[in-house]
């Protein structure tokens, strides 16, 4: 798949056949299979981690504290569920497996944890998100992809699951966000992990759990500022009992964060003939089959937010364009629907002093990383991922911003200015979104025609 063309004829493939077979699956199935057990092998560490709810007190103030960020970066004409009491939830740490061998035993959670210690390369931990829209298991089927981030970073990787929509909307799901990134930070008594001091902690997601963690920096920027502008230097919030202090991670590095989940920028339409997410997911199609799960009770325009909020920056971080304070960030995407959104975001960084470094791949899908791993950008995206990873765990100081586009066929890595990124003024910008969202308040959809496939 060295040409150009071959590249192009396999995209073409993969999207022809991504949508003549759409997964007409009740969500309550898509969700099952994507958690069924799968059995780890080869190269790969693997401990799952338990992951407490928070004590009422600080569950209150947690939720609270997201609440307030949500009602001040929102325009007031959201409408948006408070966040859900915190639950236990599923953590798994991952690592690469230098020398695999095959045990006759199964081993322990600890040996599995102290394997993973031992092979990692440096003092780094990075904490992955998967995407999938918020509504599919992350964890196991993300592992493969881990493995490679672990593998190329020298690093240890910890992952979690997120309650999933529709059964609970995006607030609910960045406070388990917010509750997996302190658990990392000050770990409750019984977690096989020490405290990570969080300029050792990278974030890393593709997709959708991009946007958990830009949510995540989002409420620490609030909040830091807030407290800056109070005269307090050490802002902290109580979590597991102890006083925690709010601080930035050391970088952050995302695949394909979806910054125009509106599909209101040119990108949407122009890259319509190369990306295989259709302009609604088909859950909205009159022939897929409900359950209890969807469509909701009561009706919405979307699986995972009401359409009023779909412009709220920590539902779209491309709507915020402040992110002063913020660590430095490696981002890649496709020639996806996103991306012309994601182009805003990163000159948002770039013109708010962040270190941002971003590497456009040509006529590539969304997440093509994930779903396209076969690929010669599949591995040159996962190779870059990793040494991002390595390199601002290691020093971010030296790490040096960068806009490039990387080509067809020999993957030829090309810079292009961070001024000429993106041309459309944020007023209209604004507008287009407005305009998509009058409109897809009237797409909602109440169910399949044909009552017989309710399930």
């Amino acid at each position: 798949m060295a040409t150009a063309k071959d590249q192009r004829d396999a995209v073409r493939k993969f999207r022809e056949n991504f949508r003549r077979n759409p997964a007409l699956v009740p969500v309550h199935k898509l969700q099952e299979h994507a958690a069924r057990p799968r059995q780890s092998k080869g190269s790969l560490w693997l401990s799952t981690a338990s992951i407490p709810a928070l004590h009422a007190d600080e569950d209150t103030e947690l939720r609270s504290r997201l609440w307030e960020v949500f009602e001040q970066r929102g325009d007031g004409t959201e409408k948006l569920d408070y966040p859900v009491a915190s639950v236990p939830l599923h953590g798994e740490w991952i690592g690469f497996r230098k020398n695999p061998v095959v045990e006759k035993k199964q081993l322990s959670e600890l040996d599995q944890f102290n394997g993973l210690q031992c092979d990692r390369s440096n003092s780094t931990t990075i904490f992955y998100l998967s995407g999938s829209g918020w509504m599919r298991v992350g964890p196991p089927g993300s592992r493969p992809l881990i493995q490679q981030i672990s593998q190329y970073s020298g690093s240890r990787v910890f992952t979690m699951q997120t309650r999933l929509a529709p059964r609970y909307t995006l607030p609910t799901i960045i406070q388990d966000a917010l509750v997996g990134y302190f658990y990392l930070i000050a770990p409750p008594k019984g977690a096989l992990h020490d405290p990570v001091d969080p300029s050792t902690l990278i974030l890393a997601g593709e997709s959708g759990g991009s946007t958990l963690h830009l949510a995540v920096l989002q409420f620490l920027q609030h909040h830091i500022q807030k407290a800056s502008q109070n005269g307090i230097t050490n802002p902290t919030i109580q979590i597991n009992g102890q006083q925690v202090p709010l601080r930035m991670p050391k970088g952050c590095a995302f695949v394909s964060p979806p910054c125009d989940l509106l599909s209101a920028l040119p990108a949407a339409q122009a890259h319509e003939e190369i990306d295989w997410m259709p302009e609604r997911g088909p859950w909205f199609r009159d022939d897929f089959p409900a359950d209890s799960l969807w469509p909701s009770n009561p009706p919405r325009a979307e699986i995972y937010i009401d359409v009023s909020a779909m412009r709220h920056p920590l539902i779209q971080p491309s709507s915020w364009r402040d992110w002063r304070g913020m660590p430095p960030m490696w981002i890649a995407c496709g020639h996806e629907r996103y991306c012309d959104g994601i182009r805003y975001f990163v000159k948002s960084l770039w013109e708010s002093g962040v270190k941002v470094r971003y590497y456009e791949y040509e006529h590539m899908v969304h997440s093509f990383a994930v779903v396209m791993p076969r690929m010669p950008q599949a591995e040159h995206c996962m190779k870059l991922w990793g040494a991002a990873c390595r390199e601002i765990g290691t020093g971010s100081e030296q790490y040096t911003s960068s806009a490039n586009v990387v080509q067809l066929g020999k993957l030829e890595v090309k810079q292009m200015p961070f001024e000429g990124l993106f041309q459309l003024s944020e007023e209209e910008v604004v507008r287009r979104m407005k305009a998509r969202i009058d409109l897809l308040k009237n797409w909602v959809w109440r169910g399949p025609k044909e009552k017989t496939s309710k399930i």
